[in-house]
């Protein structure tokens, strides 16, 4: 007969999507032509909470995300960098406003808050 692993392994590629898969279509959807706001393709923004940005540059190796995406980082600031923050934070929203392009935000911990509904 068939292992456990033989038997559960039809059903995983059936059901169980590739995750880089998941994240590249839904990056590349596209808006459509029906102009009321639920077919409207949402804003992006991926927040990579490693410290070392391993999930910013595995996305950048397997091709997800190019130039085309905006990036940023907050890292080095001081804690009270103020300043800094507010245009960091400023950007984000003017980009999701404008829905020029998906955001990619690194070590962000100080302001990622900011991005959540309240």
């Amino acid at each position: 007969g068939l292992s456990s692993c033989d038997q559960i392994r039809p059903v995983l590629e059936k059901y169980i999507r590739d995750p880089m898969e998941v994240i590249h279509n839904a990056l590349s959807e596209q808006p459509t032509h029906d102009v009321s706001r639920y077919n409207l393709p949402r804003y992006k923004m991926i927040i990579d909470h490693t410290n070392d940005d391993s999930i910013t540059r595995l996305l950048q190796i397997s091709g997800v995300l190019n130039s085309s995406h905006a990036f940023y980082k907050l890292s080095g600031i001081d804690e009270g960098a103020e300043i800094e923050k507010l245009n960091l934070v400023s950007r984000v929203k003017f980009a999701a406003q404008y829905g020029k392009k998906t955001v990619v935000l690194s070590q962000v911990e100080g302001v990622s808050e900011c991005f959540y509904d309240q």
